[in-house]
């Protein structure tokens, strides 16, 4: 969603070099319709994860090409190829050597503690009290090689595996990056990749589950098999269309020239301070409700900071909260699914503030968040959300709310666990953090980090990406926003702590 404008503008990608004809036995595997988007074709992630313990790189990269080379889990160490069509496709050797290896593997050790390096001793720590952390300038050098690619193009020249894992290793940390394309999965198909990881990495191979859809895209088929499930948009009538949606475009652009660059942070928000988020949201509620409603902490850190972003305007406007619908936990079949899906299942979801709901109490925002969310997240409603994004080929083609309305984009990876299904464990070489106040497991990532390799032309200056808990329940989110938000976040939680 961060490439939302550039979308708007129609950048796609150009053509590069092909080499498939010398390698003409390789095992072919298609890229599905909602993974070859637009919007996805131009976004290259990494995922970085800072252990405070020292692991075994040879063992990482050891139980990861295990894990490739198992079933279907193959179409992940593949090479994207472009067809005669333009389509993308995976083309995977039948067997993967030194020469024609599943991913590009690098590791670079520092003869130095972590807290002596100018970048990585900047990471923020979880110690029960609220934390912000603005990235170094040269943290990315340590998540990736210096010739990483950053573009599709990269990609699509010669014989380049999907993925990437850099290691960097201090005497007492390390640092684990995974680069890939958004064309191969979400991050709930990332969740699937690092909890299986770590499982062939404990020698618990039995366990890990089939890798499902590989070739056959199971989406498409719900979809043929649901026609008389389908339904029409709940949010037909706020579609924005014509020069409604050409005025939107032009607020946003014109806000995007006239005002400063975001600021990038990562925050953590402690237990105790969610906890009475929450506790005063649930309490405007019971004020307004006859009954109790229920509402999640996403729900409640969601109402929080669109209330901070809605206060920072100089005057009241409506708002559009653009967020992630993930079909794995809303469609029958994927929910009983015998295997896991790595691969994009992500519909989008429009929550509409007006003017007063934005600037009001947090616990009817909360409640408006839900509610509409919940709307548009029926069986019937997803996949006629996912059918019209198939069609367009592109998941931000549909826009919704008032044209005069502040986009928010926001993305829950919460589910994830990513704090708790990382187990690198078996890999500890030795104790790096000894101290009492240590509360991760060896070998679990005590911070991890997402970016784009090569950030986007246009920033958009409201993204809300929530990452989880970690294994103390703080609640960890990355967020680019302006600087007056920001000030306002810190007043709120100074007054919170």
């Amino acid at each position: 969603m961060a490439a939302f404008l550039t979308r708007l503008m129609g950048k796609a990608a150009k053509d590069a070099d092909d080499s498939s004809h010398l390698y003409e036995n390789d095992i072919v595997y298609p890229v599905h319709g909602l993974d070859d988007t637009k919007t996805f074709r131009d976004t290259l992630l990494t995922w970085s994860m800072c252990f405070n313990d020292p692991l075994d790189a040879d063992k990482l990269q050891k139980s990861l090409t295990k894990l490739l080379s198992t079933g279907d889990w193959k179409k992940l160490g593949g090479r994207l190829r472009l067809k005669e069509d333009g389509a993308l496709e995976i083309h995977v050797p039948w067997e993967f050597t030194a020469d024609r290896p599943p991913f590009i593997f690098t590791h670079v050790n520092k003869d130095q503690a972590i807290e002596d390096h100018p970048a990585a001793k900047t990471l923020p720590k979880p110690n029960r009290k609220v934390a912000m952390w603005t990235p170094h300038k040269d943290y990315n050098e340590l998540a990736t090689r210096p010739d990483a690619p950053t573009i599709i193009e990269d990609l699509l020249a010669g014989d380049t595996p999907q993925m990437s894992v850099h290691v960097t290793s201090f005497t007492n940390a390390t640092i684990v990056g995974l680069s890939w394309p958004h064309t191969l999965m979400d991050a709930m198909g990332l969740k699937a990749l690092l909890q299986n990881w770590s499982l062939v990495l404990a020698g618990r191979e039995s366990e890990v589950p089939a890798l499902l859809g590989a070739k056959d895209d199971v989406l498409s088929t719900i979809a043929e098999a649901s026609v008389d499930k389908r339904e029409a948009s709940c949010m037909r009538s706020k579609e924005l269309k014509g020069l409604s949606k050409l005025a939107f475009m032009a607020r946003v652009a014109y806000g995007l020239m006239s005002t400063p660059l975001p600021e990038t942070r990562a925050l953590c928000v402690p237990k105790k301070v969610m906890d009475s988020l929450r506790e005063q949201a649930q309490q405007e509620l019971t004020i307004s409700n006859e009954k109790e409603v229920f509402i999640s902490e996403s729900d409640v850190f969601t109402a929080w900071l669109i209330g901070m972003i809605s206060t920072s305007l100089p005057a009241p406007r409506p708002m559009t909260l653009l967020q992630s619908i993930n079909a794995r936990f809303r469609l029958p079949e994927l929910i009983n699914a015998q295997g896991v899906y790595v691969q994009n299942m992500i519909a989008v979801g429009f929550t509409l503030y007006s003017p007063d709901v934005a600037a009001g109490l947090m616990g009817p925002i909360a409640l408006a968040t839900r509610e509409q969310l919940a709307a548009q997240a029926t069986e019937q409603q997803v996949i006629g959300n996912l059918e019209a994004q198939r069609a367009s080929g592109d998941p931000m083609a549909t826009l919704c709310g008032d044209s005069k309305a502040v986009p928010v984009i926001t993305s829950n990876w919460a589910k994830g666990k990513f704090y708790l299904v990382t187990d690198f464990g078996p890999a500890v070489l030795r104790a790096g953090d000894t101290s009492e106040s240590r509360s991760n497991p060896p070998g679990t990532p005590f911070f991890s980090h997402t970016f784009c390799l090569k950030p986007p032309p246009v920033v958009m200056r409201h993204i809300m990406s929530v990452v989880g808990k970690d294994h103390e329940d703080n609640y960890w989110a990355n967020l680019v926003l302006p600087s007056p938000v920001w000030a306002n976040i810190e007043k709120s939680l100074r007054e919170l702590e």
